[in-house]
């Protein structure tokens, strides 16, 4: 007996060896087959994903300016109407439609930025920038809404802060406007602070803005889909604060576009602190 049949092994034959090498090879050619079809039909599937990307931001584009131009005209009615000697209770109204007009007019805008970054069309456009003028104009509503909310607004500038940047003032004044108008939102009582401050390193120098809130804060894992667009931290059918959820996307983007970046450390029921980060 030999130590293969001692062994209990069964003895492979030539012939069976050449039949299981060819039921193998049939059977990768199997997979193979498999594979160019799921390849061939992921392709197709992204062409389709690209195409319905395409179309949606094309009808963005579209809806939104056949909109704007209406809405622009109502708003100029609204003003004209205010100076009209209206009493007390029809200059309320007026002041409603216009304020109405105003956050519609916002959220068309957003939508109309979202879907040009979405086609790659946004352009940074780089110039001097007065860091103080920038800073009073993005302060300007929120400081106003705080006001009208009872809260404290602070605005800080720290020593050795830069008088002038090169940078796209109309875009950073964007981030900043978006970023405190949400502080100032989601911010029932206490405070909203800007703090703006310069930070060095070894690979580069950049311009920070920090907001801090008293506010609401936000849930852990609400921060992991914060910056996706369409989304807030309450985003059931019956949230209390308003708003079309697109801002803080947008102003990723922007920030990201410019070099920079947005963070944010939160807590509920302590507050927020989103920080803009810019390299100069």
């Amino acid at each position: 007996m030999t130590a293969l049949e001692d062994s209990g092994l069964e003895k492979t034959t030539p012939i069976n060896y050449i039949t299981e090498r060819m039921r193998v090879e049939e059977r990768l050619r199997e997979v193979n087959d498999e594979l160019r079809c799921s390849t061939r039909l992921a392709e197709e599937l992204a062409v389709k994903a690209e195409a319905a990307n395409r179309a949606k931001s094309d009808f963005l584009a579209i809806m939104s300016h056949e909109l704007r131009t209406p809405l622009h005209g109502m708003l100029g009615f609204a003003e004209i109407l205010s100076g009209t000697g209206l009493n007390d209770e029809q200059m309320s109204y007026a002041r409603k439609i216009t304020e109405c007009g105003q956050q519609l007019l916002s959220a068309i805008s957003d939508i109309l930025d979202l879907s040009s970054m979405e086609k790659g069309q946004v352009t940074i456009r780089i110039a001097p920038v007065a860091v103080a003028e920038l800073v009073e104009s993005a302060c300007l509503t929120a400081r106003q809404t705080a006001a009208d909310k009872g809260l404290a607004f602070r605005c800080e500038m720290d020593h050795g802060v830069p008088e002038q940047i090169a940078g796209d003032a109309r875009r950073i004044c964007q981030i900043l406007v978006n970023i405190l108008g949400n502080a100032v939102k989601f911010t029932k009582s206490g405070s909203v602070r800007l703090r703006v401050m310069t930070s060095v390193s070894e690979a580069q120098t950049a311009m920070e803005f920090s907001v801090e809130d008293t506010g609401i804060g936000i849930p852990r894992e609400t921060l992991g889909i914060l910056f996706a667009p369409f989304t807030q931290g309450n985003s059931t059918l019956s949230r209390p604060y308003q708003g079309s959820g697109i801002g803080l996307a947008i102003s990723k983007r922007l920030a990201e576009g410019m070099g920079g970046s947005i963070t944010v450390a939160s807590a509920p029921g302590v507050g927020s602190t989103f920080t803009f980060r810019l390299p100069l």
